[in-house]
């Protein structure tokens, strides 16, 4: 993801992200990788399934059926991945007493 570091920075200051000596938070506490982490084990506990959670993180393989699955199974799980996101989202926005803002727009498929 290009200027990473950057957006991270803004994102650490818009919500006021500090260590415990008060300053701004930078090169420690959350990463790129421990939000898909928290995604993964929270979706999961939620009761959404390991394939829909691995495509949602765009793992495309595993072990048991390696390259076979990636090359041949081109289903993209748009509607299972939605659901499971949507799943979160109620989630966040009821475990921190929010409502969902009224500007998203709903993306439409290809």
């Amino acid at each position: 993801m290009s200027g990473w570091d950057r957006m991270k920075r803004r994102l650490d200051k818009a919500c006021g992200a500090k260590n415990a000596d008060g300053k701004l938070l930078w090169g420690g506490g959350w990463t790129l990788h421990g939000i898909r982490r928290t995604i993964a084990t929270k979706t999961r506990e939620l009761g959404v399934g390991s394939e829909v959670v691995e495509a949602l993180l765009n793992h495309k393989s595993n072990k048991a059926t390696g390259d076979v699955r990636r090359i041949y199974d081109r289903y993209e799980n748009f509607e299972d991945k939605r659901e499971a996101l949507e799943l979160w989202a109620r989630k966040l926005t009821s475990t921190h007493g929010l409502e969902p803002a009224g500007n998203v727009v709903p993306l439409h498929s290809r």
